[in-house]
């Protein structure tokens, strides 16, 4: 398990999303990762990654962008979740409205996410 938190300025909360699915897949490459589950609460954004185009102009290329980096993978999956089962994600939105730069993580996450980790039934190890 790993993360990464990026300071961005974004034109829209779809953006927004569509910049931390290619972060977060960046990072799983970087990782060496071979089967990847892309998780969000973002139904716009799901919907544009399962099907052919994109249905807004400021995620595009982003769109385009994750879709050639998804085929790096063995197995690279896109998954629509409800926002109560997407805690973790949430508290590491928080946590990037502080980052100035960048931070990444392999092993132990920052202690504001972890708890939200372990809420989800994750631990810094994997599967809880």
């Amino acid at each position: 398990m790993g993360g990464a938190a990026k300071a961005i300025t974004c034109l829209s909360s779809d953006q927004a999303e569509a910049e931390a699915v290619l972060l977060g897949l960046d990072l799983a490459k970087e990782l060496g990762q071979q089967h990847v589950i892309v998780e969000s609460d973002n139904k716009t954004l799901m919907g544009d990654l399962m099907g052919f185009k994109s249905s807004c102009w400021t995620t595009y290329l982003i769109i385009e962008r994750i879709r050639n980096l998804g085929r790096c993978f063995l197995d690279c999956r896109w998954r629509w979740i409800p926002r109560n089962a997407n805690i973790a994600a949430h508290m590491a939105t928080l946590l990037a409205t502080e980052v100035v730069d960048l931070l990444r993580w392999a092993a132990q996450p920052p202690l504001p996410l972890l708890a939200a980790l372990i809420l989800d039934g994750l631990t810094a190890t994997g599967i809880g």
